[in-house]
């Protein structure tokens, strides 16, 4: 039976055991202890301490801020400013903060659903690009069709999200029994999609191929990357912020593993605007954008007035300008963005020599 296992499993990690331990599957720890203090948040007085709690302690305004270390490279800002790049590399994201501050103040209800279904949206294509790396050792493992994949993360998504909407309409019977149908639709599609998962898991089984472990587990726990929704049905954000907080360990952590190839040693520095260690200007960046975010959201809680209104619409425009620039950044169909970062994170570009700085990366995270 043991040998029968090793014959048709396998355990190839992305990076490395310890970095994809610790960057994929220890956040979600993490985020298990953070959800049960933040579901007795009631109990928390301090406003700061709840700021920096739902903030995963400075690690989600710090991965918003690594967006804009790719215009540090001189390489990445040519190629971002040339005209025809220009509307999605650089007026989006910078306009998107003005406009939705505007919108916030207007009609903030219609901005929170927007934050709420966009970042739903942005969490399933990480947790599909992740997946997708995964399947990119060598041909004697199982893959799976991206469509297969697609469909699987995202009919769950939107199955537990109804599952939150049905409880959110409790005063309004109609609305329930059009959600009540759409929630069955989404279930259905969940089943189906899951079914055409294993399926094709067992036919290539079949084939002799073997099932990646790391891969397969990564797949699970993007399934339940929504349950929460399910479980805390009066407040989104504590039903958000499971999932929240592995995405930003996850984004931090591909981002650190890209900067280390992509500048090791100093090679590569001179294509930096700033010649230093390379990850000492990414955290920098990071650090700075994140103390302008943690600043506009101690604002927006100062209390119910037109300046707290505004820190938000800020806030939440940093955010939307985050998921403007990571939609265009790491879409990998352009040709351009492969050779900025995909060849940077797929696991046959692992160098046999590692950087000193992913070494230590190791070594913490043993």
């Amino acid at each position: 039976m043991h040998s029968f296992t090793q014959q048709r499993t396998a355990v190839s990690w992305m990076f490395s055991r310890n970095i994809d331990l610790a960057v994929f599957f220890v956040p979600a720890v993490i985020a298990l202890a953070g959800v049960s203090i933040l579901s007795g948040a009631a109990r928390i007085n301090s406003t700061v301490m709840l700021l920096l709690l739902t903030q995963g302690f400075g690690i989600g305004p710090l991965h918003l801020g690594l967006s804009w270390f790719h215009y540090a490279d001189k390489r990445n800002l040519a190629h971002y400013t040339k005209n025809e790049n220009k509307l999605a590399f650089v007026w989006a994201p910078l306009l998107a903060v003005p406009i939705t501050t505007l919108l916030f103040l207007w009609q903030s209800k219609l901005v929170l659903c927007a934050y709420v279904l966009w970042t739903i949206q942005h969490l399933v294509q990480q947790n599909l690009g992740i997946l997708l790396l995964y399947q990119n050792h060598n041909s004697s493992e199982i893959s799976i069709d991206r469509s297969i994949l697609a469909k699987t993360l995202h009919s769950a998504a939107a199955f537990f999200a109804f599952v939150f909407l049905y409880s959110f309409l409790g005063n309004n019977p109609a609305l329930q029994t059009v959600v009540s149908a759409i929630l069955i639709l989404t279930g259905v599609e969940t089943t189906v999609s899951c079914w055409n998962y294993v399926k094709s898991v067992s036919n290539q089984l079949i084939l002799g191929k073997r099932l990646n472990i790391p891969a397969t587990a990564m797949w699970l726990l993007a399934m339940v990357f929504f349950l929460p929704f399910a479980v805390f049905k009066g407040s989104w954000d504590t039903a958000l912020f499971f999932g929240l907080i592995i995405h930003w360990c996850q984004y931090i952590g591909l981002n650190w593993v890209l900067t280390q190839r992509k500048y090791p040693r100093k090679q590569g520095w001179e294509n930096l605007f700033v010649p230093v260690n390379p990850i000492l200007l990414l955290m920098s960046i990071g650090t700075f954008v994140s103390i302008i975010v943690l600043a506009l959201n101690l604002g927006a809680l100062s209390g119910d007035n037109p300046l707290a209104k505004v820190a938000s619409g800020l806030g939440l425009g940093l955010l939307f300008a985050h998921y403007l620039q990571d939609a265009f950044m790491w879409r990998f169909r352009d040709s351009y963005n492969r050779d900025s970062i995909l060849q940077y994170l797929k696991p046959a570009s692992m160098k046999p020599v590692q950087t000193e700085t992913l070494r230590t990366f190791e070594r913490v995270a043993q």
